[in-house]
């Protein structure tokens, strides 16, 4: 009885031990697709702003903690090409002033890993063109 009480405790410990170590394995996977996956789109957003002529107007924001290069998408419908660019928390300037055409897209950055929150900002070419304007961040 003694031995069998033992085989059976040292089976059931086996069998718990082996789950446990199936489920860090799997929730090690998951973790790492999840990283993996960040790494591919690391902003999406997708929304309006309202830009006008003589300011550059928030569109999105972001705080990377890897180097980023997002793209920005404007809608077919909008009224006209604006001027795209972004800003790192300071206010600096990261990189060249873009222009985006309806319907178009244009890859922004590289924007540095440790630049903390940056901001995309547009600006509208003339005041007859001021207004609503919809975008797609990815």
């Amino acid at each position: 009885m003694k031995k069998f009480f033992i085989s059976s405790a040292f089976c059931v410990s086996l069998l718990f031990s082996m789950s446990f170590a199936i489920s860090k394995v799997s929730a090690n996977e998951v973790q790492d697709e999840s990283f993996k996956s960040s790494n591919e789109i690391l902003v999406s957003w997708h929304g309006t702003a309202n830009l006008v002529s003589d300011a550059y107007n928030n569109i999105t924001s972001s705080n990377n903690i890897f180097t980023d290069s997002p793209v920005i998408i404007s809608d077919a419908s909008n009224k006209a090409t604006v001027y795209i660019m972004v800003v790192n928390e300071s206010g600096e300037q990261l990189g060249s002033i873009k222009t985006l055409s309806p319907g178009s897209s244009v890859t922004l950055g590289p924007i540095p890993w440790d630049s903390g929150t940056y901001t995309i900002k547009g600006k509208a070419p003339s005041s007859s063109n001021e207004g609503v304007y919809t975008f797609t961040v990815d």
